[in-house]
């Protein structure tokens, strides 16, 4: 008798398990990024994305015991390779052979509040403070499996 497997809760996203063992998740469209962001994050995760349009909102999931705290990445920089790879698969820069930077940012420094007189649409977000752009392209994913 094959017992049914419960999913976890991120298997509703696009995810993968970076080379570092952290979880890596994608919203599959706009109101998953919303989801994403609202429901599952908390503020030692890292939030990946690209000034794109179709660039995947990428949240890095950090447990207390990944928390690094001898250097200034949150986490490593191979996982971040990989997270920022991930973000760019899913825009129009994979179409079109681009190689453009993604940024990452701490959980606390996004934001659902829109700047006076601008407008946030489903899945938007503002970013506030400095974003720390990392350059990637596109033909990295294909050492990776995303799900």
């Amino acid at each position: 008798v094959k017992k049914n497997r419960k999913p976890n809760w991120f298997e509703r996203y696009r995810w993968f398990i970076s080379s570092e063992n952290y979880l890596v998740i994608a919203g599959r469209d706009a109101q998953d990024n919303e989801f994403l962001v609202k429901r599952h994050t908390n503020k030692n995760d890292i939030f990946v994305h690209a000034d794109l349009h179709g660039a995947a909102v990428v949240v890095i999931k950090v447990q207390k015991d990944q928390i690094q705290d001898a250097s200034n990445l949150p986490v490593p920089i191979k996982t971040l390779h990989e997270a920022a790879s991930f973000a760019i698969c899913f825009s129009s820069a994979w179409d079109s052979h681009l190689t453009i930077p993604a940024y990452w940012v701490k959980m606390d420094q996004v934001l659902k509040t829109a700047p006076t007189g601008e407008y946030l649409s489903v899945g938007g977000f503002s970013i506030r403070g400095k974003k720390k752009f990392h350059s990637t392209s596109c033909s990295f994913t294909g050492n990776l499996c995303f799900v």
